[in-house]
């Protein structure tokens, strides 16, 4: 079986500057062909149309249209057995053609868990300290505005996939009690709630997936937001639910605070309130870099091998 790894130019780079010697493993143990620059009718990979048995890595943004134009051509590829992605995300992506084809596939899924989930923590020490307000005044606090403390806190996340588990685990750690959402039940410590009963907790977390079924279930959240609650969103997705309308909740003080992995320049801020956005960083550590490239490869490898039933494959 050959292996074909289609990335961009960064992309590429991240597996030789992670990966170079599980790459060099790989190539020994299947012929291996590297592109960074994808045509956009993928007439420049050859090996895609070959009759060979195959395993194709891709990172979908080096695909042009992502998943839809790869979609598209998917019928018109020659005897792929096997698709790797160096990401968690695969909306888009047509598993039932996958099916329909016999090609097994898997993401990444939980590489970056701890970097969020990090992440997530730190967001909201600085919510809970009023960190944005102070630095918006830019003067000693007088004692007008004070901070509050983590340990009476309790916390309800939506969402408890990997990035869940992770953060529930360290919230745990730091004796918060916590409740989570999920449609499924999974063996954790924290307890399972409904969707409105998580918005009694004080501080809530988003770290769902992005799906349509995910889309109508977080429709609801602004009207279910009390004036109690922090909202830490680390889902990094833009159209999960109106956002607009969180921050009318927090120009009104109707929200203690809230706290955007993603940021959306359409939201209308009034000055010194308790709000955190940031660009999509919560994944980028070197340690989650390191573990996804890993991961990657390490999986492939498996396959080669003929250790199929140690990969949790999605289709």
């Amino acid at each position: 079986m050959k292996t074909i790894i289609l990335s961009t130019k960064n992309s590429h780079q991240d597996i030789l500057n992670y990966g170079a010697d599980l790459l060099e493993e790989l190539k020994k143990l299947s012929p291996t062909a590297t592109y960074d620059q994808v045509a956009t009718d993928f007439s420049n990979i050859p090996e895609l149309f070959d009759t060979d048995e195959k395993l194709v890595m891709f990172n979908q943004f080096s695909f042009p249209d992502g998943f839809s134009t790869f979609t598209q051509y998917l019928p018109k590829f020659k005897n792929i057995k096997f698709l790797l992605s160096p990401y968690s995300a695969y909306e888009g992506l047509d598993l039932e053609l996958l099916k329909k084809m016999g090609i097994r596939y898997r993401n990444n899924g939980g590489a970056n868990a701890k970097s969020v989930a990090q992440y997530a923590v730190t967001t909201m020490f600085m919510l809970l300290s009023k960190i944005p307000i102070f630095t918006q005044k830019n003067v000693t606090p007088d004692g007008s505005i004070v901070g509050e403390e983590f340990h009476q806190k309790t916390a309800g996340i939506i969402g408890f996939g990997n990035v869940g588990r992770e953060l529930a685990t360290i919230l745990q750690g730091l004796g918060m009690p916590v409740v989570y959402y999920n449609r499924s039940t999974v063996k954790h410590s924290a307890k399972q709630v409904s969707f409105e009963e998580i918005f009694n907790q004080d501080i809530v977390f988003v770290t769902i997936a992005t799906n349509d079924e995910t889309k109508r279930t977080l429709a609801k959240l602004p009207d279910l937001l009390q004036a109690k609650n922090y909202l830490i969103d680390i889902s990094a997705a833009e159209d999960l639910y109106a956002k607009h309308r969180v921050v009318e909740l927090l120009n009104q003080d109707k929200l203690r605070g809230y706290a955007l992995e993603l940021f959306d320049p359409s939201v209308d801020l009034k000055s010194e309130k308790n709000f955190i956005a940031t660009p999509h960083i919560a994944w980028c550590t070197y340690d989650a870099e390191k573990r996804t490239i890993e991961n990657y490869l390490n999986r492939a490898m498996k396959i080669i091998r003929g250790e199929i039933d140690t990969v949790d494959f999605i289709v």
